[in-house]
């Protein structure tokens, strides 16, 4: 039939039948994609929320492909053989969908995951022999035929609408058409009517981690994988890094960080009674609004602040990072190299992860997160970190459906009711516990949650390097810093004031600190990397808060350290943080990001900015503030070469373990 005699409307019909049909098609393959791989019994009915959402992600991928042909389309008006060309090309795009299903419905029959960043080991590894494994091993012509018929099955119904008899639009209503149809095209790419568009947050539909596996469909798996993939590609073998930053050797390194750290004291004994072991890494807790509290004036504590006379409080601390993930991965698995959980090379087991230590010593290892359970494949990737549960937005809310949803998840007051009831169930099961928790309450856009009462704040309080100069921010991001300290300071009350039980060892810290705008010749770091790290001894432990140096800089590379001092007797590797409990007078702390290209290191001895090779930009301490020191002077350098030994080393531990058969299971 010639495009002409169908009519604009007849060819709108089909447009709008193809479009209806081929979300169906995906729908279907989703649905078999559950019944294919679900564990056990499943039932069907668990899948539900998936359907919604993965149609929100059919119709967002298939409309970007569509755009072509809805160009076509709206021109086949004044030249009605565009038609055609209409037709070829969203033809195309709804074949590249299925294909890319297709794709992912194999993929995770052999990764157990949808399309990850491993794929791109297709072009990276011996391309010939991978084609002629799958040629060999897989059902390439099932798959070929499979994608003929599904992808012809819209096209050919669509086909059957029959034409329109109805007279072509005027000029003005076919303008009102083609600016309708492309305005809900442009509401169909995006996603969403909310604050974000459509994105990777939304596979988190679900408690179980099967279920938002189904939601992402081949094309919004593979781009995920694809932004993984180019945020991490670690080039060179093992020894890259240490010979990037300027040493010849694993050796030579040593010997750097010797010259200033020549031992490591021993660990004390772990204790007879091993304590429950919990850290809460807390969104955006930075020094700088940490120092700003005032009661009555500017709470920015909040129920905390009845806390800390308890606590062996370090004020002068560094994150490892500047973002929340490469933090959380800092802490985790002390690794320069981030997202490596994201990456091709997060399908094994990170032999460096510091869970494992804890596993190994039979405690129950819990991941508890405020936000998403899907947020950066946590759900999927953490397990196999050495994490034996993931407790996220959706389960807590399944939990308590009388939270409020935010924009990253739910309010960190019903994250700490868990880990309350997490550790009551641990010790009526005489279970060692290690929980991490992430809050996720203190982030943009920042909102108080549940109707929940705060106490006066006022901006104006904050201190002069924060020039931000938006009052309503300002005042928004302490009065949601004061409800995540004071969830904070009521949970570490009640888990310390519970009786019986095992005793418990928490620390705390930020992640980094809240994003607002300072001063750029503030280079103490009181900016992104400036954080507290809180640490609540047992019983048991007293009197070795006399051992700690609070006055000293400190960072998360020390959290584990301690950690692992104080609950498991592991002494430090020299390349590692510090116990800061157990007598370590070695005077650096390093952060992997700030200031310096590749990180820096902070004592009282001055600062050191890692930029790359053998480059260090020095640092020395003037009037409570870092000024540059031109030339270098020696004992800074000294511990510049120290600093750049330590992160090599570290660098170096995370290549051994991951680049040994990094590619999948």
């Amino acid at each position: 039939m010639k495009p002409e005699s169908i009519g604009w409307y007849g060819r709108l019909g089909r447009a709008a039948a193809f479009l209806a049909l081929s979300l169906a098609v995906l729908s279907a393959l989703r649905i078999a994609f559950f019944l294919a791989y679900r564990p056990g019994a499943l039932a069907l009915r668990e899948l539900l929320p998936a359907l919604g959402v993965g149609l929100r992600f059919d119709l967002k991928w298939l409309a970007v492909g569509l755009v072509p042909a809805w160009i076509c389309l709206l021109a086949s008006r004044a030249a009605p053989r565009l038609w055609r060309a209409a037709c070829w090309l969203a033809l195309a795009a709804f074949a590249a969908m299925v294909a890319l299903d297709l794709v992912n419905f194999g993929f995770y029959g052999f990764y157990g995951t949808p399309i990850s960043a491993i794929i791109f080991g297709f072009v990276q590894d011996d391309t010939a022999a991978i084609v002629k494994t799958i040629w060999k091993d897989w059902p390439v012509g099932l798959y070929l035929l499979v994608l003929a018929l599904l992808a012809a099955l819209p096209f050919a119904a669509s086909g059957l609408f029959p034409a329109s008899r109805r007279p072509e639009p005027s000029r003005l209503s076919f303008a009102l058409q083609a600016l309708g149809g492309t305005l809900l095209l442009a509401l169909a790419i995006r996603g969403s009517l909310g604050v974000f568009p459509l994105n990777h947050l939304a596979f988190s539909v679900s408690p179980v981690a099967f279920v938002n596996e189904t939601v992402p469909n081949g094309a919004a798996a593979l781009h995920e994988a694809y932004k993984n993939h180019k945020i991490l590609d670690i080039r060179g073998g093992e020894a890259e890094t240490l010979r990037s930053m300027g040493f010849g050797s694993e050796s030579e390194a040593l010997e750097a960080l010797r010259a200033v750290r020549p031992s490591v004291p021993p660990a004390a004994s772990a204790p007879a009674v091993q304590p429950h072991v919990i850290v809460a890494l807390m969104e955006s807790m930075g020094r700088d609004l940490f120092e700003s509290h005032r009661p009555g004036i500017n709470d920015t504590l909040g129920e905390l602040a009845a806390q800390l006379p308890g606590a062996v409080v370090f004020k002068n601390g560094v994150s490892i990072g500047i973002g929340t993930f490469n933090s959380l991965e800092g802490l985790l698995f002390d690794t320069p190299e981030t997202p490596i959980t994201q990456s091709r090379f997060g399908r094994k087991t990170f032999p460096f992860s510091r869970v494992l230590a804890y596993k190994k010593a039979g405690y129950r290892t819990v991941f508890l997160t405020a936000g998403p359970e899907s947020w950066r494949q946590i759900d999927v990737n953490f397990p196999l970190q050495g994490f034996d549960e993931i407790i996220g937005a959706s389960e807590l809310k399944r939990r308590y459906p009388q939270a409020e949803s935010l924009t990253w998840g739910i309010g960190d007051a019903w994250m700490f009711k868990a880990a309350e009831e997490r550790i009551a169930e641990a010790d009526q099961k005489g279970e060692k516990l290690f929980l991490f928790m992430l809050s996720a309450t203190n982030h943009g856009p920042h909102r108080v949650p549940d109707g929940v009462h705060v106490n006066p704040v006022e901006s104006a309080a904050l201190p002069s390097f924060i020039t931000d100069t938006r009052t309503e921010l300002r005042t928004a991001v302490l009065r949601t810093y004061q409800y995540a300290c004071s969830e904070l300071g009521r949970f570490v009350a009640r888990v310390r004031g519970r009786t019986g039980g095992r005793p418990a060892l928490i620390a705390a810290t930020g992640d980094h600190n809240v994003r607002l705008r300072y001063n750029a010749a503030g280079v103490e770091n009181r900016a992104q990397n400036g954080v507290p790290l809180l640490f609540w001894l047992p019983q048991e432990m007293r009197g070795l808060e006399r051992r700690a140096d609070t006055s000293r800089w400190t960072g998360h590379r020390d959290l584990f350290p301690t950690l692992d001092s104080l609950a498991l007797g592991i002494r430090p590797e020299l390349k590692d943080g510090r116990d800061l409990f157990g007598g370590d007078r070695f005077d650096l702390v390093e952060s992997y990001d700030g200031f310096g290209k590749k990180g820096f290191a902070i004592g009282a001895w001055g600062a050191a900015a890692m930029q790359g090779g053998d480059r260090v930009d020095c640092y020395r301490w003037k009037a409570g503030r870092l000024e540059r020191a031109l030339p270098c002077p020696a004992e800074i350098e000294k511990m510049g070469r120290a600093a750049r030994a330590e992160e090599a080393l570290s660098d170096l531990a995370v290549r051994r373990g991951i680049l040994g058969g990094a590619a999948g299971r």
